[in-house]
C-alpha cells in the first residue's frame, strides 16, 4: 500500500465522518455544535490535497 493510497483511504473516511457529523446535527434540529461535521472536513480536505499533489508530482 503506497503513500498516496493511505492519503486518499483517510481522505475518504473522513469525508464519511463529515457526512455523519452532518446528519448528527441536523436530526438534532441544529442544537448541537456545528464542529462535529467542520472538523472531519477540514482532516478530509487537507488529506485529498495530500493525496492529489502525490498524484500530480508522479505524473511530472
Amino acid at each position: 500500500m503506497t503513500i498516496k493510497t493511505v492519503f486518499l483511504l483517510i481522505g475518504v473516511l473522513f469525508s464519511i465522518l463529515t457526512l455523519a457529523g452532518m446528519t448528527y446535527v441536523l436530526l438534532s434540529g441544529g442544537t448541537k455544535s456545528a464542529g462535529y461535521a467542520v472538523i472531519p472536513m477540514i482532516f478530509a480536505v487537507i488529506f485529498l490535497q495530500l493525496w492529489r499533489k502525490r498524484m500530480n508530482h508522479n505524473t511530472h
